[in-house]
């Protein structure tokens, strides 16, 4: 303040305000209708506080211990303005690493949480001043938590080194990746390097977890064929298998 204290805020949350003009020889006009963004009027405040958050991080992994940003609310007219915030994951609350649920914790609290699983952390958080204002208005940030952990691929036999009489054997395949969606391709690589889809994208195999045994007899070229199981999981972590195949016409 001007006397080079801690300014805390008005008193009554009301500010007076008083103007003066000068240099003005004729008719004049003035019209003033908010200062720093405060509505001027004799009633009330009828502005929000404002949110100010740091140290804001939004993307993580799983096993990570995640530490919600700083913030505190401020307004211009009240100096006890506050902040809650609330964190959940699939409409269920987050608890913090103490083991309490995340819900409506003052801005004067550090909070931590393990991000135990994948997906989308909601972080709504409220601000409101002593008229009230904010009241019911919730603000979002989402943290985002990636699984890193490769899926699972299990190809239920071997590949015959050579293709006689133009057909092999491809095994049965199945991927698995906990509670994760997973999808499995198979692709062969011609000796030109051409590449082909063996998995039906028609009969959706394209997006399932287990491939049949098939019979594949699509030799044209003389060469080394390349037949590559794939397993995909929806935060695009892969693993693959080859199978290499000498063609001799």
């Amino acid at each position: 303040d001007f006397s080079g204290g801690e300014f805390k805020g008005f008193t009554g949350h009301k500010v007076k305000v008083s103007f003066s003009l000068t240099g003005v020889y004729g008719a004049a006009e003035m019209r003033i209708y908010d200062i720093n963004n405060q509505t001027l009027g004799n009633e009330k405040d009828l502005i929000a506080p404002t949110a100010y958050i740091e140290n804001l991080g939004t993307e993580h992994f799983v096993g990570d211990k995640v530490k919600i940003f700083d913030r505190f609310a401020v307004d211009v007219i009240d100096p006890d303005a506050k902040m809650s915030l609330s964190v959940y994951l699939n409409d269920e609350p987050v608890n913090d690493v103490n083991g309490e649920p995340i819900v409506n914790v003052g801005e004067e609290k550090e909070i931590w949480f393990n991000a135990d699983k994948a997906g989308e952390y909601l972080v709504l958080y409220t601000i409101i001043d002593a008229d009230g204002n904010g009241e019911g208005e919730n603000k979002l940030i989402i943290i985002d938590v990636y699984d890193r952990t490769k899926p699972t691929l299990e190809v239920k036999g071997s590949v015959a080194e050579k293709a006689e009489g133009g057909r092999i054997t491809l095994p049965a395949a199945k991927v698995s990746a906990g509670d994760k969606a997973v999808r499995i391709q198979l692709t062969v690589i011609y000796p030109s390097l051409k590449m082909r889809q063996i998995n039906n994208p028609d009969s959706g195999e394209m997006e399932t977890a287990e491939i049949s045994e098939r019979v594949f007899s699509g030799f044209t070229e003389k060469g080394v064929y390349i037949f590559r199981y794939v397993a995909v999981d929806e935060y695009f972590n892969c693993v693959a298998q080859e199978f290499k195949v000498i063609y001799e016409g």
